[in-house]
């Protein structure tokens, strides 16, 4: 059985198909290698505005294939793009293939009455789709006076691939000049972070296979130095059908050279973190980010881990977002 995953999922089968207005049949387009600064295209919203295409750079994006006819999950690497389209809504465009939303595809979370996604339910065409922003509405999204220079962006597709669908995180934004990092010695960092884990196998779909984690993050960058550094702290763990509780313990970004207005890392569980999990708990992941705004006014990037615990083998897909203290 193929589902959706989002965080409305099951809401957004009362709109059905009369609200889809999008496109079910992706059309085949070349990656994009372009890249946005700030200092030229200002902030995101006003680079969607202008007609500009934000892309996720190598590392921006951190996603897991869903394969339902074995029920089982594997790490991978994608591109994402995303653009504002003739309906004045946006596209997502994901490994070379655009996905057109319209007006009809936003979904009105009933707990507040705003948008942040766009959703697609098709099961006579065998089409879901989703897109929604981590960063707030869709309209701020498209506000080119909102401040923010990073979007972050979750997104599902599944669309008759045999099968095959693709849940992840991506981060866009317009980016930092790298020469312009160097009249900066020095900048911290807070913000928080998301992770989805996911058993590699035995998966049934995010209401009952997923765990949601979530936690503060601080970094700390040495620009004169060319490095970075950071904690993921305050974290709290919500089981499928379970309640968010916190958790001991913290997860280290290990330090790491910046490379560019870049750069990529490890994480590594403290021993309070790692008890707190139970026997059998092992866990290796990496970190990637990027410097975004005219003066490293932002920064944003993506987690992903791998680890087993007492119930098997889990894959994780997450990412952080920050603001210059």
């Amino acid at each position: 059985m193929k589902q959706q995953i989002s965080s409305a999922s099951a809401l957004a089968v009362l709109a059905a198909l009369s609200a889809c207005g999008g496109s079910g049949t992706p059309s085949i387009v070349q990656p994009s290698t372009t890249r946005l600064f700030a200092a030229d295209s200002g902030t995101a919203g006003k680079a969607l505005q202008d007609s500009k295409t934000l892309t996720a750079q190598t590392g921006s994006t951190s996603t897991y294939e869903i394969d339902w006819n074995n029920h089982t999950t594997t790490l991978k690497s994608g591109t994402f793009e995303v653009f504002k389209n003739a309906s004045g809504e946006l596209s997502m465009v994901v490994d070379g293939k655009t996905y057109d939303f319209a007006p009809g595809d936003r979904f009105v979370d009933p707990s507040d009455g705003l948008v942040y996604e766009y959703d697609i339910q098709d099961p006579a065409n065998q089409v879901w789709l989703y897109l929604g922003s981590s960063t707030g509405t869709l309209d701020e999204a498209l506000d080119p006076n909102q401040s923010g220079y990073a979007q972050v962006w979750s997104y599902y597709v599944d669309v008759d691939q045999n099968g095959i669908a693709q849940q992840g995180y991506a981060v866009v934004g317009t980016e930092t000049q790298a020469a312009d990092l160097a009249l900066l010695p020095s900048a911290t960092y807070s913000g928080r972070a998301r992770m989805n884990l996911v058993p590699d196998t035995g998966y049934t779909g995010g209401s009952t296979s997923r765990t949601r984690v979530r936690s503060d993050m601080d970094l700390a960058a040495d620009f004169g130095a060319g490095t970075i550094a950071g904690n993921l702290t305050n974290i709290s763990v919500e089981p499928p059908g379970g309640a968010e509780t916190a958790v001991a313990g913290s997860i280290s970004m290990d330090q790491t050279t910046l490379a560019g207005n870049g750069f990529s890392g490890s994480l590594t569980p403290d021993a309070a973190f790692i008890a707190g999990q139970g026997a059998g708990f092992s866990a290796n992941g990496t970190y990637a980010g990027i410097f975004y705004g005219p003066a490293a006014d932002q920064v944003a990037g993506t987690l992903s881990m791998t680890g087993t615990d007492a119930s098997g083998n889990w894959n994780g897909s997450g990412y952080f977002i920050g603001t210059q203290n």
